[in-house]
């Protein structure tokens, strides 16, 4: 016999795991790096390469001018002038020659800067924040530039066309940090979409009754605590159904052994109903036994229903609908010695009509909410207890109401609102009562879409309301 060698099962790897404010602050941190390398790059980037300092025009503005006054004036170029100057050159004769200004204010800086052989600045009275120096090459040509105390474009044309270096700056910098701020921030909700979906993954296989699907895990500790918080109450669930599914098949035994033990008892009744119906009996005895008869193939029929759960609905007229109704009420309230009487509604009924019923199941119905009646109903000689019964179509021939009334004491205010719930007990001078009659007349009327209604008459009696819509107008 061959050896089969056992691997030992693998065990679960160990996630390390770390607090949310942790997740939350690294990435908070994050942001902060990325704030510093967009500064950093703001600061020292752009400025001096491609953009000069705010201070650099004031800075070098004097060297710049005694290097332009040695210039002759086929040496004097505009390539000479950095564009962080405007700029005008004038002949002796102080005619604007060349500029980058526009005349007006070409004129005023010229007339305003050259009025002293001394080389200084003066402030241009046309902008508050202008300063102009000029200077006198050696052939007498004048030169002046104008500069203020701001970031400038190194080049010309971007000076220009661009309305200032700092908004340009400016706009690097805060467009740089919040696509810093977007992209971190996506990232982050990306993730925790990613963990937060571990509890959507997990509550879909509670939903498709997946109860051992592997639990996932988490590297953020609160989610992890709270995965395994939902593990515990999925075993709590799975243990619970178990027990559920166990004790519904021990009572689906139950019932399949308790249905076979009472054929033999029914089979006894009928064989000896059948035995006395050969003798000479009169007629009100053989009516007594026709009623035997009937109620044991109603308990035979009841009995092979327990087996069978689904509703087996058929359609049936108005017409052979209350037929039915009037004889199991009339067989009940005559074995019951109640008194019945029978009101019919005003509104004349199309007896062509169809209604999709389980008979069986609508004759224990009609059993259930006849005996509640009798059994919680009292009267002073205990024997005049009334039953009237009533049919009605009512909403524009879309339904059909059974209406049964007794003269007993009527539902007391707590049962008018629970008496339909299942195991709802009604103490009375006759014992205990397990609710149990209103209950299933109920569920078994919402399963042929149908509705109880429950009431009080005006002399004190129940009232119990029964619905069930009509299928088919011929």
């Amino acid at each position: 016999m061959d050896s089969v060698m056992m691997q030992a099962p693998e065990k679960p790897r160990k996630t390390i795991t770390y607090p949310l404010a942790l997740f939350m602050a690294k990435y908070a941190v994050y942001m902060l790096i990325s704030v510093a390398i967009i500064l950093f790059f703001t600061l020292y980037g752009p400025i001096g390469t491609i953009i000069y300092p705010a201070n650099w025009g004031e800075k070098n503005v004097s060297s710049l001018s005694r290097e332009l006054s040695s210039l002759t004036d086929s040496q004097l170029k505009t390539r000479n002038i950095p564009a962080a100057y405007h700029f005008v050159i004038a002949n002796s004769s102080r005619t604007i020659v060349r500029t980058d200004m526009n005349t007006t204010d070409a004129k005023s800086a010229l007339t305003q800067a050259c009025t002293s052989t001394k080389l200084s600045s003066v402030d241009l009275t046309s902008s508050t924040d202008q300063k102009a120096v000029c200077s006198t090459t050696e052939h007498g040509s004048f030169v002046v530039l104008t500069y203020s105390v701001e970031a400038r474009f190194m080049d010309r044309k971007l000076r220009d066309l661009l309305p200032s270096a700092e908004l340009f700056i400016d706009a690097f910098t805060f467009g740089g940090i919040g696509l810093a701020i977007i992209l971190i921030s996506a990232r982050q909700a990306r993730l925790l979409k990613k963990e937060l979906s571990k509890f959507t993954t997990f509550a879909k296989h509670i939903e498709g009754r997946n109860l051992d699907a592997p639990l996932a895990n988490s590297s953020i500790k609160e989610v992890s605590q709270t995965l395994h918080a939902f593990g515990t109450m999925r075993g709590s669930l799975k243990d619970s159904l178990n027990t559920q599914y166990a004790m519904e098949e021990n009572q689906r035994k139950h019932v399949q052994a308790l249905t076979h033990d009472m054929k033999t008892p029914l089979t006894i009744a009928r064989g000896n109903a059948e035995l006395l119906e050969t003798t000479n009996l009169t007629d009100e005895q053989r009516a007594y036994i026709t009623a035997i008869l009937s109620s044991v193939d109603t308990m035979n029929a009841y009995v092979s229903h327990l087996n069978h759960t689904k509703l087996a609905l058929t359609e049936i007229s108005i017409e052979d609908f209350i037929e039915l109704t009037m004889r199991e009420v009339s067989q009940f309230c005559t074995a019951s010695h109640i008194k019945l009487s029978i009101v019919r509604s005003s509104v004349p009924l199309n007896l062509h009509a169809t209604v999709r019923v389980d008979t069986l199941v609508w004759q224990r119905i009609l059993l259930n909410i006849l005996s509640n009646s009798r059994d919680h109903a009292h009267t002073p000689d205990q024997t005049s207890l009334a039953v009237s019964l009533e049919f009605d179509l009512i909403q524009h021939n879309s339904e059909i109401t059974l209406t049964i009334t007794d003269n007993g004491t009527g539902f007391s205010p707590d049962a008018l609102v629970h008496a339909t719930e299942w195991s709802y007990a009604k103490t009375s001078d006759a014992g205990d009562h397990q609710g149990v009659g209103l209950s299933s007349a109920t569920q078994s009327m919402r399963n042929m879409e149908g509705s109880v209604t429950l009431s009080n008459v005006s002399n004190g009696g129940a009232q119990v309301m029964l619905s069930l819509p009509i299928r088919r107008i011929s």
